[in-house]
């Protein structure tokens, strides 16, 4: 057999009445709702128009109709600062460190692209600095290929012997 429920009354007046009655009791976190009742009961319980209008056995349209602009207002009033005033110090501290941590991340991966970037550059100077330095090798040995020569050619041509460089006394 069906459950038989009580029909509520559709006037304006009556439905106002439950609207303000509805969110006394959600204010004082004393719901008839058995969800809302197990929302109150882990602290969970919001004041917003959804809980309003179950806690109320009402339409939450009902309460943006220009009839109910006071119940919205009170809503509104209510709701507002609570959200603010229901965040516990913790949670604003967690929530301000995770943030900071974010950004610290945020910062630590600029700067490890940074020095990976700087690594790449130092490894291609290093590179090249190598290079050079057996460039001035070979030509260091080539030069002095050329002065031995030189100074052969030299001894050739005057048919004297030519005093040989620094480099080459030992």
């Amino acid at each position: 057999m069906a459950k038989r429920t009580r029909h509520k009354s559709g006037k304006p007046e009556a439905v106002k009445a439950d609207f303000h009655a509805a969110l006394d009791r959600l204010i004082a976190g004393k719901p008839k709702s058995k969800e809302l009742k197990s929302q109150a009961a882990l602290g969970r319980l919001r004041i917003n128009a959804t809980n309003l209008a179950k806690e109320a056995g009402r339409s939450a349209a009902l309460i943006w109709r220009p009839f109910y602009a006071d119940v919205k207002e009170r809503l509104e009033s209510l709701s507002a600062p609570k959200r603010q005033a229901d965040v516990p110090p913790t949670v604003s501290a967690i929530r301000e460190l995770r943030e900071a941590l974010k950004q610290q991340m945020e910062d630590a991966k600029r700067h490890w692209v940074d020095t990976v970037d700087l690594h790449t550059k130092l490894a291609k100077k290093e590179s090249e600095i190598e290079t050079y330095r057996s460039d001035m090798e070979q030509l260091s040995k080539d030069a002095h290929k050329l002065r031995v020569e030189n100074a052969k050619l030299r001894e050739q041509l005057h048919g004297t012997n030519i005093a040989t460089f620094p480099s080459q006394k030992k």
